[in-house]
């Protein structure tokens, strides 16, 4: 430890003259601590609504999803499956497809959007899991000779639908024209029995869910689809496989990961990330200017020892920088009581969830989500903040004139 941080030390330590300077050294404390837990806080639960937004849209999004470039359906044949799913890393292999339509349940109607889902479904997305508890339903689409239907939350209020009543079926109806263009009858129609609802978002708030083959029935697509939904085994070799299929299956198709097929969403979730943190940034400057006051106060109080120090043989360099050093060890204690009792707040909140978001959303508590990158950015800042701030009144001392 060098002559100037041992002085640091003893003048951080030691009682002050005037008992003001204690307590405004130990507010200057309090408020690098709050600024440190404000920002790991906000940081860890920005984390954990990012996490959970992209874990809702992987209840219902695929790792990997495939369409066609040109058009909205194209046909699948079985060398084409056989040859996608006997890639490396493909786990789950789900064909769909997708029609706007009319829902009518009683005398409720509604414009939906349909998708029939084939098997693996259910495994791929985990969207049982976004079943609404004690409804009574769950996800089934066909079984016993029946057709079954499960859709949103949102659509269901609208409907009306009760999945409880398994004698009330939901009918659904396209247009119907023939080929040539020329309309034959006003619509064609299938029903289904609602057999449960899930509640992701409102993203996904118009869709009901039903069986391919019996969509097939409805759209009368024959072997076409409108995507090809693929789960891995493991996400983190997703570009790798990505590149594997659009190799394979060429330029007429496209290949997207979850992250593209919701470009914009995650895009805008990292920039609040970045933006949450600028405006942290911004925030430690103005709270942390309480620091300078406490330096000014304190080089007021040692002016008897500074004349010593400088009868001693220290030099204005060194003088400097041992009230930049008291400066600091003020900053480093606040940053490090700050971290503990945010990270302490976030382990609470995380455990047990006391900061409630409200009825009718998906999730009961605030997420939390703490992250080391996060630590190590808040205290860097905090501390670089505080260091930087502290040259403002030490570089306004005296020097002695020669």
């Amino acid at each position: 430890m060098n002559f100037e941080l041992k002085i640091a030390s003893r003048y951080f330590f030691a009682k002050k003259s005037k008992n003001i300077i204690n307590w405004i050294t130990w507010i200057s404390i309090a408020v690098v601590a709050i600024v440190s837990a404000a920002s790991i806080i906000v940081l860890s639960a920005a984390n954990g609504m990012n996490e959970t937004v992209k874990g809702l849209y992987s209840s219902f999004d695929p790792d990997l999803k495939i369409t066609v470039v040109k058009g909205k359906n194209f046909p699948v044949n079985d060398p084409l499956r056989n040859s996608i799913k006997k890639i490396p890393n493909i786990l789950h292999y789900v064909e769909t497809v997708e029609e706007t339509v009319l829902l009518k349940y009683e005398e409720n109607q509604e414009v939906a959007k349909l998708k029939g889902v084939s098997k693996g479904f259910k495994e791929m997305t985990g969207i049982e899991k976004m079943m609404r508890k004690g409804e009574d339903g769950y996800f089934m689409l066909s079984g016993n000779g029946q057709q079954f239907a499960v859709l949103s939350y949102l659509l269901a209020l609208k409907l009306g639908v009760n999945p409880k009543n398994p004698y009330a079926r939901i009918n659904i109806y396209i247009p119907s024209f023939q080929e040539d263009g020329i309309q034959t009858e006003m619509f064609q129609s299938i029903s289904a029995t609602p057999m449960g609802t899930f509640d992701i978002n409102e993203d996904f708030g118009n869709y009901i869910i039903i069986n391919k083959d019996y969509a097939n029935e409805l759209l009368q697509l024959g072997d076409k689809v409108s995507a090809i939904e693929i789960g891995l085994a493991n996400d983190e070799l997703v570009n790798e496989t990505k590149i594997t299929l659009q190799n394979l299956l060429g330029k007429n198709f496209e290949v997207k990961t979850r992250f593209e097929q919701n470009a914009f969403l995650f895009k805008t979730l990292e920039t609040e990330k970045w933006l949450t943190a600028f405006i942290l940034i911004v925030f430690t400057f103005l709270a942390i200017f309480n620091v300078i006051g406490s330096l000014f106060m304190l080089i007021i109080d040692k002016k008897k020892d500074v004349f010593i120090l400088r009868s001693m043989g220290a030099t204005n360099a060194q003088i400097k920088r041992i009230f930049w050093l008291e400066s600091f060890i003020i900053g480093f204690i606040g940053a490090i009581i700050g971290l503990i009792l945010g990270l302490t707040l976030c382990l609470l909140q995380a455990h047990y969830g006391f900061l409630k978001i409200g009825a009718n959303f998906t999730i009961d508590a605030y997420p939390i989500n703490i992250q080391i990158p996060d630590i190590i950015f808040t205290f860097v800042v905090v501390c670089s903040v505080n260091a930087l701030t502290s040259l403002i009144p030490v570089l306004a001392m005296k020097e002695e004139k020669k």
